[in-house]
């Protein structure tokens, strides 16, 4: 409304429909963005994602106290990842918490269980989980718990009590979920850190719109 006067723009967004660049340009000068036309550039990571492993993360803490006193924060392993839950804490720079104001009593390391979301997430990974996350419209990168097997991929939640999670391979099935008794998935949090090098997950817009009308397609089918 502030760029253009009216909810033209809404519309057209809404309806998929790219603006002009002068549109663009001026919305993304309003909230702040930086803005370009041109080749494709790299492109770092979503917030909360790490660059690199090595200033971030140490393998465990084995009972010691070296890794406390050098900055690092102990992450226990999250109940849901069975191959894990029983050995040492993680220990995860504490200044790279701070940073991206993560709560450390809802952090808790995962693994990447299967090649559901190869190549971008390779399996056995090592994600970093934030557990205060809920699901919401906007696709994000989430962590879920069926019948005691763990799955990371793509969450969306098309209406109240229902959301639907999406995986990169193709061939993998969406899960869906609905609040009614004898439910079997669990959500358990959003992925807020990957210790690699790898560029992080991404969905287009286009693939986003895509996404939610598959969500609903499978949602009204039940």
């Amino acid at each position: 409304m502030a760029v253009v006067g009216h909810d033209g723009l809404i519309r057209d967004i809404k309806a998929g429909r790219l603006p002009s660049p002068e549109k663009i340009e001026a919305l993304c000068e309003l909230l702040g963005l930086d803005f370009y036309i041109g080749p494709r550039r790299q492109q770092p990571g979503p917030r909360g994602f790490a660059e690199a492993a090595e200033p971030l993360i140490r393998p465990t803490l084995d009972g010691q106290t070296e890794a406390l006193h050098q900055g690092y924060l102990p992450i226990p392993w999250h109940r849901a990842d069975l191959r894990h839950r029983d050995l040492s804490h993680l220990a995860i720079a504490a200044a790279w918490i701070e940073e991206q104001e993560l709560d450390l009593d809802n952090l808790f390391a995962i693994s990447m269980p299967d090649d559901a979301m190869a190549p971008q997430i390779q399996p056995d990974e090592v994600l970093l989980l934030d557990t205060t996350f809920t699901p919401e419209p906007s696709p994000t990168l989430c962590a879920v718990s069926e019948a005691g097997r763990l799955r990371i991929g793509w969450v969306i939640l098309p209406k109240a009590g229902a959301w639907v999670q999406f995986y990169a391979r193709a061939f993998t099935p969406p899960l869906v979920h609905q609040a009614k008794k004898g439910a079997t998935a669990e959500f358990l949090g959003r992925i807020v850190g990957r210790f690699d090098t790898r560029p992080a997950p991404r969905l287009s817009i286009e693939e986003s719109h895509r996404l939610h009308e598959v969500a609903d397609g499978l949602l009204k089918g039940r």
